[in-house]
C-alpha cells in the first residue's frame, strides 16, 4: 500500500547545521559546482544555500514526488542541489526557488547529473529548460560595487500614496529625495502606532517598511500593518540579508524584500510593478469610459460621473459613520452602474469592497476597499 502525502517530505534527515558542514566540505573540495568541470563552464555559478527548497520530480515510471531539499549553488542555466536518493538522468522536475524581490518562482528543468556523496545523499545537477536571471535570486552575484543612484529617476507615471515606516526621519528624507521625479505622495510613519493610525485615517496604495524598527522586529511590524487592515502591497527593506529574515518577512505579509541600503531604481521598479499588479497603477490619473463613443454617449457618461461623485460623498459619510448597510448599498450601486457605463475600474473596486464588507461586517476592516471606491469616482472623466 502506497502512502499519499499532501505535504512534501524533507529529503535529507539532517539538521541545517550538519547540512551546512556538508556543503562547506563540498565547497572546499571543489568550489561551486561539484565535479571539476569549471574549465568547461560558460556560466558563472553563485552560492545559493537554502535548506527547504521545494522540489517536484516527475518519475520516469509515473507518479510525482515532492521533497524539501537543500540547494548549493545556481547559475543562469542550472542549479546544484542535495537529495536523499538517486534520481535518473533526464527526469523532469520543478524547483520552487526563493526570489529576492518577489514571491517564490517555479523553474522547470531536468536532472543531468547525480553523484553519490555519502550514505543516501547525492549531489544533483539540474539544467533549466529556460535561462534565469541570477540577480533575481542572488544579491549582487558578481560582488560588484553597487553604485547607488543619486540622480533623478525618470518615472513620472509611477503614482500613488506611499506610507514609509522607519523610525529615522533622515531615511524618510532620503527616500523622498529619490522619489522626487515620480508622482508618489509619501507619508512618513516613525512608529508602528503612527502607521496604524494613518492606515485608519487615510488611504494608501503601498507601504515600504524598514525591518529594523525600535521596539518591534520587522516581521512583527509587517503583521501589525496587516492587522490594521492594510491589504495592499508591502515592501520590506532589510539590512540583515539572511535566509531567516527573508523568509520571515514574506511569511508576515511582505510581497517583496529588498536589501538596505537599497538601489533607488530597483525600489521604484518594484513599487511600480506592485502597484500595477494591485490595480493601482497611475493612481490619480483620469479613468475613461469604454462606453463613450460619440456626443450622445458622452452626455450620458457626463451625467453619470456627476451622480457617481455624489454617491462617493455619501459613501465617505457612511465610512465616517461606520454605517455598514449604507456603505454596502452604495458600493453595489456604483459597481453595477460603473460597469454599465464602461468604467471597469469602478466595477472591480465595487466588487472588492462588497466582498470585504460581506466577509467582515465591519466598515473599519473594509476601510481601504471602501475608500478605493470613493477615490476612483473622483478620477472618472470624459474624453471630450
Amino acid at each position: 500500500m502506497r502512502l499519499v502525502r499532501d505535504e512534501p517530505i524533507r529529503s535529507i534527515g539532517m539538521a541545517d547545521a550538519k547540512v551546512t558542514e556538508l556543503l562547506d566540505q563540498l565547497d572546499a573540495q571543489e568550489p561551486q559546482g561539484g565535479r571539476a568541470v569549471n574549465g568547461k563552464r560558460r556560466n558563472d555559478r553563485f552560492p545559493f544555500r537554502h535548506f527547504c527548497t521545494r522540489l517536484s520530480v516527475l518519475h520516469p515510471g509515473g507518479g510525482r514526488g515532492d521533497f524539501l531539499i537543500p540547494t548549493r549553488d545556481i547559475s543562469e542555466t542550472g542549479i546544484s542541489i542535495l537529495h536523499g536518493g538517486y534520481l535518473h538522468l533526464g527526469t523532469d522536475c520543478t524547483l520552487e526557488l526563493p526570489a529576492l524581490w518577489s514571491a517564490n518562482i517555479n523553474v522547470d528543468g531536468a536532472i543531468v547529473r547525480c553523484d553519490h556523496v555519502m550514505g543516501v545523499i547525492h549531489q544533483i545537477a539540474v539544467m533549466f529548460y529556460n535561462k534565469i536571471d541570477p540577480t533575481h535570486f542572488v544579491d549582487n552575484p558578481l560582488n560588484e560595487t553597487v553604485a547607488v543612484t543619486i540622480g533623478p529617476i525618470d518615472a513620472p507615471n509611477v503614482a500613488g500614496s506611499l506610507l514609509y515606516v522607519d523610525d529615522l526621519a533622515c531615511e524618510a528624507r532620503l527616500l523622498e529625495y529619490h522619489l522626487r521625479t515620480t508622482s508618489l505622495k509619501l507619508v512618513h510613519a516613525p512608529t508602528i502606532a503612527f502607521a496604524s493610525e494613518a492606515i485608519q485615517s487615510q488611504s494608501f496604495d503601498i507601504i515600504v517598511c524598514d525591518m529594523n524598527l525600535t521596539g518591534i522586529d520587522g516581521e512583527g511590524a509587517i503583521r501589525s500593518l496587516r492587522m490594521s487592515g492594510f491589504k495592499g502591497p508591502i515592501i520590506a527593506l532589510c539590512g540583515e540579508w539572511t535566509r531567516h529574515k527573508l523568509t520571515a518577512a514574506r511569511e508576515a505579509g511582505a510581497l517583496a524584500v529588498l536589501p538596505k541600503p537599497y538601489d533607488p531604481t530597483k525600489l521604484v521598479t518594484n513599487i511600480a510593478d506592485l502597484l500595477q499588479a494591485a490595480g493601482c497603477a497611475e493612481n490619480g490619473a483620469p479613468i475613461f469610459s469604454q462606453f463613450e463613443q460619440d456626443d450622445e454617449t458622452r452626455a450620458l457618461v457626463r451625467a453619470f460621473i456627476a451622480e457617481a461623485n455624489e454617491l462617493a460623498s455619501q459613501l465617505r459619510e457612511s465610512i465616517n459613520g461606520q454605517d455598514v448597510e449604507t456603505a454596502r448599498r452604495l458600493c453595489v450601486t456604483l459597481k453595477e452602474a460603473g460597469g454599465g457605463y464602461g468604467f471597469h475600474a469602478l466595477f472591480d473596486a465595487g466588487c472588492a469592497a462588497t466582498i470585504a464588507l460581506d466577509a467582515s461586517c465591519s466598515v473599519t476592516e473594509s476601510r481601504q476597499d471602501l475608500r478605493r471606491v470613493a477615490e476612483i469616482c473622483g478620477r472618472l472623466k470624459i474624453r471630450g
